[in-house]
């Protein structure tokens, strides 16, 4: 229970997790239907049931489907385990950084990427590393020139992620939506008991009547044309997708990010049926944008701030850390604790790449260790508990090396060790030899309540934001803009449909 309760507390405080997404998504949900329900009535509610609905199972499900169909359909060609950012690095975790040059423009003549003394001590050999080489080598790698078909398969298929599901949310199904509303809509009139409701009214199926075949004045102060997705972006400095591959395969919510930032553009530009919705969409996309991607980050150090200062409890270690068992019983042991955490001075990726090589080459060479037990240095220890750091044995060369096909995000590596110093000079100042059991045990579980705190109230503050005051937001502004509580786009269907029978459409 323990230990399913750390792996529920941080996957909800992890930027990579999909987990604070699935989250917010229900609420957002769930409140936003309930509330068109109460406030703009039952076309609304079925409209904006819809549209959630159906986004969720795009947004969320679908980028990862595609990726996972394409490394189904290519999985005999590529080797999909290989993380692209390592293939398409040019610093030291690159497989050829021995073969790299420097790129500088500035440069006449091209010099290596790495010197001797930098490359001293760097694992680029073995039978691992060797093997993914020579995989390489055949889809067409070249260093310096050509990233091959890895490039091609990786950027391939976030372009067919992105864009399969910025189709299917941007066109099949706002145009099902609308076509749906209006069938119903219209359906009602065509059924009241009116006479010669039937020469008055043409619909053709699954069609918007057209003004100049219904002869049906538009609503005055609606807008029917739609705009253009370059009115609010320039898509030649967003669609890096060389960047976006990289990413993406560690970070799906990188994809989720760019598909949003499609959705949104097309929501305010050309969905909309007149310029009430679309300042109506402007509200919500960029109320979804800020508390699905942003607003979490600006909370989350907030509430470090306000533990750290206020309380002097530092929050800043991923909550399976500070419920991790060999931590708390590391702490109750007599090693001296500045010496615990020691870590390399440099702390950009070269450094931080050569201190993990050297530790794992005076690491035992036995292969049946576990590799919780391989690791030494307790910052290493911990990264590879937190998930930052894997490790892998080479039988050619007799030892523990980094795990050859995976990336390593150094700074991770880097702000671990900086917030467990922080923990111990905050929580244990100066006492930090020899620490008393009940003193660890007290401090730990203060800061346990505190940090499982911070992570509820943090997507307890995004949940309520999405589903209740950003809809009560809308709300507020179609009254004051409409003086009506029917939505927009919905009261284009109804004024078209009164005009036509010359009778109200009961909401």
């Amino acid at each position: 229970m323990t230990v399913f309760l750390n792996t529920a507390l941080s996957s909800l405080d992890t930027p990579t997790s999909l987990m604070p997404f699935f989250i917010k998504d229900a609420f957002d949900n769930t409140g936003r239907t309930i509330m068109a329900a109460k406030e703009g009535g039952k076309h609304e509610a079925r409209e904006k049931f819809i549209e959630e609905t159906g986004t969720s199972m795009f947004w969320i499900g679908g980028i990862p489907a595609v990726r996972w169909m394409s490394n189904k359909i290519f999985k005999n060609k590529i080797d999909t385990d290989i993380h692209f950012k390592r293939i398409n690095s040019d610093g030291i975790q690159n497989y050829y950084a021995d073969h790299l040059v420097d790129s500088s423009k500035n440069q006449a003549v091209k010099k290596p990427k790495f010197s001797k003394q930098d490359l001293e001590g760097i694992e680029l050999g073995g039978e691992n590393l060797s093997k993914i080489k020579e995989k390489l080598s055949k889809s067409g790698y070249k260093p310096n020139i050509s990233k091959g078909k890895y490039k091609s398969f990786h950027v391939g298929t976030s372009i067919a992620a992105v864009g399969i599901n910025f189709v299917m949310l941007t066109y099949a199904l706002p145009k099902f939506n609308q076509w749906l509303s209006r069938q119903i809509i219209f359906d009602e009139v065509k059924k009241s008991k009116q006479k010669n409701v039937d020469k008055q009214i043409k619909i053709q199926k699954g069609q918007q009547p057209k003004p100049q075949e219904s002869k049906v004045k538009k609503p005055e102060g609606k807008n029917q044309n739609f705009g253009s997705m370059k009115d609010l972006f320039d898509f030649k400095s967003l669609l890096n997708f060389t960047k976006v591959a990289e990413t993406s395969q560690l970070n799906p919510t990188n994809s989720m990010l760019l598909l949003d930032y499609g959705i949104s553009g097309s929501r305010v530009t050309f969905i909309p049926r007149d310029n009430n919705e679309r300042i109506e969409y402007a509200v919500k996309e960029g109320g979804i944008i800020l508390f699905f991607y942003q607003a979490a980050d600006y909370i989350k150090k907030g509430f470090e701030t306000i533990a750290n200062k206020g309380f002097k409890t530092p929050i800043g270690l991923d909550y399976k850390i500070i419920g991790d068992k060999e931590f708390q019983s590391t702490l109750k042991s007599s090693v001296d604790k500045n010496q615990l955490l020691a870590f390399t001075d440099k702390k950009d990726e070269l450094g931080v790449i050569k201190f993990i090589d050297k530790e794992l080459a005076d690491a035992p060479k036995d292969p049946k260790l576990d590799k919780k037990d391989v690791l030494k240095n307790f910052t290493l220890k911990m990264a590879h508990k937190e998930g930052s750091l894997d490790i892998e044995f080479d039988k050619s060369l007799g030892k523990w090396i980094r795990h050859s096909k995976k990336y390593i995000d150094t700074d991770k590596l880097v702000a671990l060790n900086d917030n467990m110093k922080n923990f111990l000079d905050k929580s244990f100042g100066e006492d930090k030899k020899i620490i008393p059991a009940e003193k660890v045990d007290n401090i730990l579980k203060k800061t346990k309540q505190a940090k499982a705190l911070s992570i509820v109230g943090n997507i307890a503050i995004c949940c309520v934001s999405l589903s209740f005051l950003l809809p009560k937001l809308q709300y507020f502004i179609r009254e004051k803009r409409t003086k009506t509580k029917t939505a927009p786009g919905i009261k284009v269907y109804k004024d078209m449909a009164e005009q036509m029978k010359g009778v109200n459409v009961s909401a």
